[in-house]
């Protein structure tokens, strides 16, 4: 394996224990076969990966769905460590799949969303506030590090273990599509994302 290929420190446990080591591989074979492959392709390609899981939660397909996105997310490790690999790493980059990321969030919860109230019947007016809690949440973790970073200077991945990163987030997901427990999923993603939310905020002012 390239040494040049390697993760990041704010890997969450998902990421460190699971997802790189699938995406390193795929990281690996692509500087092999393709080294010309830019990362910011792998990022696009990833990202419309990622859309797919909505159409297939929005048909009632919520095994197929909740693969797709842990295959998204597995694979949104791979333009990283080739830009890291090829030393192509950019502020720009960075953006751009920063950005993209939290549109393949919201199309993944939104397809979960749906599926859960069309399909499972939960569409009450609480079951409607809790998809409102559980998207605001996986928005605001990010939202959390990103003005950390801005404001106080800090790194994200210092102090708080990320137990509610984003590959634990999408991974949790998974598992309750593969068993049929994408509501209480749902749930769970939220309040964890709050509780991480609450834990590095104020973490972060009283340093």
């Amino acid at each position: 394996m390239d040494k040049r290929v390697r993760g990041k420190p704010t890997d969450g446990i998902v990421s460190r224990y699971i997802n790189r080591k699938i995406s390193m591989r795929i990281t690996n074979l692509l500087l092999k076969h393709t080294p010309d492959i830019h990362p910011l392709t792998v990022t696009v390609l990833t990202t419309l990966l990622g859309y797919l899981s909505f159409p297939f939660y929005f048909i009632g397909n919520y095994i197929i769905g909740g693969l797709i996105a842990q295959l998204a997310s597995v694979l949104d490790g791979v333009d990283g460590e080739l830009a890291r690999a090829k030393n192509m790493v950019s502020d720009r980059g960075a953006f751009i799949d920063s950005i993209l990321d939290r549109t393949v969030d919201l199309a993944i919860l939104f397809g979960a969303s749906y599926y859960s109230m069309i399909y499972l019947g939960f569409h009450s007016p609480i079951d409607t506030l809790i998809y409102l809690f559980t998207i605001s949440g996986w928005i605001m973790v990010s939202y959390l590090h990103a003005r950390i970073e801005l404001n106080l200077g800090k790194e994200t991945a210092a102090e708080v273990p990320r137990f509610a990163s984003r590959d634990v987030r999408i991974f949790i997901l998974f598992i309750g599509s593969i068993f049929g427990y994408v509501y209480y999923s749902l749930i769970a993603t939220g309040v964890l994302c709050y509780i991480y939310i609450l834990i590095r905020f104020f973490k972060s002012i009283h340093k």
